[in-house]
């Protein structure tokens, strides 16, 4: 009996000293010491992010570090950025057609659109 306690007892110790192992390499929940971070935020846009995010159940924290990881695994910003400004002839018949100005059509052939358009 006292045999079946020793190998109980050293069982114990194994496993509870083998659990965070486990845990952490084995089924890849590798963690990594957290450390406090300042950064500086627009007010409006940390309050309308916050907002969106929690939507999907997120923290700004966890977005950040969402951002911070996708980063790093592609080596690159994970998305475009870019000035999509439309020049003033674009912002203009974009006004034109939600007042319906200026429109033409509809064209039966494309014959008559590429006459419109090279008009």
């Amino acid at each position: 009996m006292l045999i079946l306690c020793i190998i109980l007892s050293v069982l114990c110790v194994y496993y509870i000293d083998f659990l965070p192992f486990y845990a952490t390499v084995i089924l890849g929940e590798l963690k990594m010491a957290k450390v406090s971070t300042n950064i500086s935020i627009d007010s409006d846009i940390k309050s309308k992010a916050q907002t969106m995010l929690s939507d999907f159940g997120l923290d700004l924290s966890t977005a950040v570090n969402i951002f911070l990881r996708q980063m790093l695994r592609q080596k690159e910003i994970p998305f475009a950025i870019t000035q999509n400004v439309p020049n003033e002839t674009t912002l203009r018949a974009m006004d034109d057609a939600e007042k319906d100005k200026d429109m033409y059509g509809p064209f039966n052939t494309v014959e008559e659109v590429m006459r419109e358009l090279n008009a």
